[in-house]
Formats: C-alpha cells, structure tokens, sequence
C-alpha cells in the first residue's frame, strides 16, 4: 500500500474504523495549506461519506504575504471539494511575543494555541465531531529522535499518539497517517494536482525539528526506505503505548495512592516497594494530575525521588518524608498546631506590594504578617524541621533546635513551626512572629524594592485552636 498512492483513501477509511472513529461523526480536518493535510483533506473526501469540514488557523508568525498565500491556498482547496472552511486568526506576532515571555519554544507555543483554536472550533459545531490532523510517519520518527535523545524517559510520551482528547475528553483529535510516509502523500498532491503550498520555514535551521527533518532523517533514509521506516516508527510508538498500559493496570489499587483536591499521597513503604518502572508511573500520574495543562518537566521529580528527597517545581511539590509520599499544589498548608502558611511557587519574580506575591485562599486572612526571604535559589518548599537539621550561620555549620532552644522557644514550638529550603538548603525557621535562625547571606525583610531579585514572598499567621473549642 504504501508504494501506491492511489490507495490511500482506503487505506485512511480503514484507519478510521481501526480507530474507532464513528460514522455518524463530522470530520474536522486540520488544514495549513501544505502537502499532507492537503492529502488527507482530499483522501477523507473520497473515502467515508461523512461530513467533512476544513479548520484553518493563521498563527500570525510569517509575513503579511506568506499568510495571504496559505489562506488562499487553503480557500482554494475547500471551494474544490466543496465543504464548508472554518477559519480562526491569531493576531500577528501574538506567539512570538509569548515565546519570549515565558522562555518557550516558538513551535511549543503555536501548537498550543492551534489545539486550542482547534477545540473551540469543534465545541462550536456541537456533539459528534472528530478532529483528524495530518501527523505521518516522518513526523513520527522527528518526534521520537527528539524526545529520546532529548532525555525523556520511554515511559513518558516520546512519539505522537494516535489519538488525544481536549476539553476534558470532549473533543477527541485522531491522528490516522502515521503509518504513511511523506513521499507517498506527496505523490497522491502532485497525481492529482491538488493545489498546495510549501512552507518555508521548514528550512529554518533555528528549528530542531527542522534540523533533525533535514540532516538526520535523510541519513537514516539512505539505509532503510521511507515506506518501511514510516511503518516501524508507527509500530514503535503502538508497542510502547501497549507496554505503559500493561504497566499501569499492574500496579495494585493502594499503590496508586489517594487523590484529593489538592494534594495527593501513597505510604512511603508502599512506594519504595514497587518496581521501578511503576513506581515511575505511579509519581508521573499524581504530578501530571495536579499540573493540568501546566507544562511539567519530570526530570526533577525523578532524581528527587531517586534520592528521597523533596523538592519543587511549576508550582507542584514533592514532599519525601515520614509515613507518605505526597505530592501537592503549591498552595495553603495547614501545620499540625495552627499554622498556616503559603508559599510563592515563583522564587525568580521580581516581588513588590501585592504583585507576584501569593493569593491566599479558602478565606483565610494572613493580615500584614507578609515576610520577603531572598535571595533563594529554585526549587523553594516549606517543610517540617527535621531531627539535626543545620544552617549555615556566622561562617559555621549550626544546629538548628540549638539556636531555637537559645531563642528561648519552647520545645512544642520548635517542633512544629515549618521551615523554608531552597537549593542551598535550609534557609530560615518560620515563626509565627517571624523568621529564625537565618542562613547566612538570606535577607528577611517586610519591605522590599522591585530590584530585589530571587525574593519569596510569604504569609505566616497564628491560629488559636484552643478559642475554636471554647
């Protein structure tokens, strides 16, 4: 099949009742205007019978006339296949200005707009649609050179999937030519005279994708043909799938742990008991559960449990220590006798007044007890104080419950106030009247300047549980 382009509108209907996809379902079609979601658009035409509609999306990223062209390219091919186009704009430089932002990718940032974009399209048009992009093989094996040799862990996500779901699950995005190869889908354009437009920045060697499209894959071809390598990325990436299902469904129900609204746990005995590969999965599925649609790097996760530790990051901690394993949002944390206390997730901001500081929730009014600590180094958590805890504190290495014993403070206090840690470490006791037995080098302060940088901003408040019972 994969030699013979004029198969493909079988070969792509058999995909979709592989996949389930229903019959009754409008197929939403992806189209840029290039050669392979021409190709898909064009073969779903010819092959099911169903309702198809064209969704096009100006990411605003090229110049003025590249995008007139792919619009009308796109109009061109709608109007000979006669189905309706739908069509949402992004406004120009919009993703480039949030790459820069927020230090991402500009490839990250236009694929989540467009899935976005995507989606609201789909919603609109009501129940029973199915969203098919035009991901093949190649992309397949870009995806899995990336990834793998990126550092992400073969139980994670290294290749496209066939399917996602957007919208909590309402929307379904299937992915039915992985199988085939880019050659193949251009020879059915081309056969056909379908009209189609090539994009110029898949030349632009800025982009690894593009580097890797150009260099590698090219080398690799030289030995093994597209066709057959097109299908073994494809099989790769269904076996690795089967083996992370397998996986998952046998772990026993109380290692999974327990989920909450904010914070989830397992027995620590529970979780140094399991495989490694599972307790892996494990972790992965409570951090990815609280993260949402939050981008999470899982690397420092890993190594901190590797190590069982705690640790921070994207406004997710891990917490090591005691009875369970837990991971939690970064948000209100109640202390076993009455203190409350929340921690700014974002250690690098710039913190002035109110802006960047935390939001305190469930009600709870931390009143003027806001202290600024810095500068901190990434990842900042709160944590118990732990038995020969030690701070480095005028030019030596101290024993915590020392210095608190020659503040004064009682043994209850000591034992139950948190403390915060960065990098570095420890790097102050936080009292309810505030910070203690500082580390050397860390400011705490109640008034800070908007040059300060590397500052947390945090809120300690008292609570008196003996007035609640009276």
């Amino acid at each position: 099949m994969a030699r013979e382009h004029d198969a493909l509108p079988d070969f792509l209907q058999a995909e979709l009742v592989r996949l389930k996809v229903p019959r009754s379902d409008t197929l939403l079609v992806a189209c840029s205007g290039g050669v392979d979601s021409t190709a898909l658009a064009h073969a779903v035409s010819r092959c099911t019978g169903q309702s198809l509609v064209l969704a096009h999306i100006d990411h605003g990223i090229r110049e003025a006339p590249s995008r007139r062209e792919e619009t009308s390219t796109v109009d061109r091919l709608a109007l000979l296949l006669q189905v309706p186009l739908k069509r949402r704009s992004v406004p120009p430089d919009r993703i480039r200005r949030i790459a820069g932002e927020e230090s991402r990718s500009l490839e990250e940032v236009a694929r989540e707009i467009r899935y976005r974009l995507l989606c609201d399209i789909a919603l609109e048009m009501g129940q029973g649609v199915t969203i098919l992009t035009a991901h093949h093989g190649e992309d397949q094996l870009e995806t899995i050179l990336m990834r793998l040799f990126g550092g992400r862990s073969i139980l994670d996500s290294i290749a496209i999937g066939e399917e996602r779901f957007l919208a909590g699950g309402a929307v379904r995005v299937v992915r039915p030519l992985l199988d085939v190869s880019r050659e193949l889908l251009a020879g059915y354009v081309v056969a056909r005279d379908l009209p189609f437009l090539e994009d110029p920045s898949n030349r632009d060697t800025r982009f690894l994708r593009n580097r890797i499209r150009n260099s590698i894959v090219p080398a690799i071809k030289d030995t093994f043909p597209a066709p057959a390598l097109s299908r073994a990325a494809a099989r790769f990436s269904r076996d690795l799938s089967a083996l992370r299902r397998g996986l998952d469904e046998l772990i026993p129900a109380e290692a999974r742990g327990e989920y909450g609204e904010d914070r989830w746990r397992v027995k620590t005995e529970t979780f140094l008991g399991l495989p490694d590969a599972a307790r892996e999965i494990v972790l992965r599925n409570a951090l990815y559960h609280y993260a949402g649609t939050k981008r999470l790097s899982f690397a420092p996760f890993r190594e901190a449990a590797d190590r069982q530790r705690s640790t921070s990051a994207s406004g997710i901690r891990f917490l090591w220590g005691g009875q369970y394993v837990e991971v939690a949002r970064d948000i209100v944390r109640s202390g076993s006798r009455g203190y409350l206390w929340v921690l700014d997730g974002a250690a690098d901001l710039i913190i002035s007044g109110d802006e960047g500081s935390v939001t305190v929730v469930d009600g709870i009014d931390c009143g003027p007890d806001r202290w600024f600590i810095g500068p901190v180094r990434a990842p900042v958590l709160v944590r118990p104080l732990r038995n020969g805890e030690r701070v480095f504190q005028r030019g030596a290495m101290r024993d915590v419950r020392t210095l608190l014993e020659k503040h004064g403070l009682p043994r209850e206090e000591r034992d139950n106030a948190p403390i915060l840690e960065d990098r570095g470490g420890f790097v102050t006791f936080l009292h309810r009247m505030g910070p203690l037995c500082t580390r050397d080098g860390i400011e705490c302060t109640q008034v800070i300047n908007t040059r300060q940088r590397g500052f947390v901003s945090l809120h300690v408040k008292h609570e008196d549980r003996n007035a609640e019972r009276r």
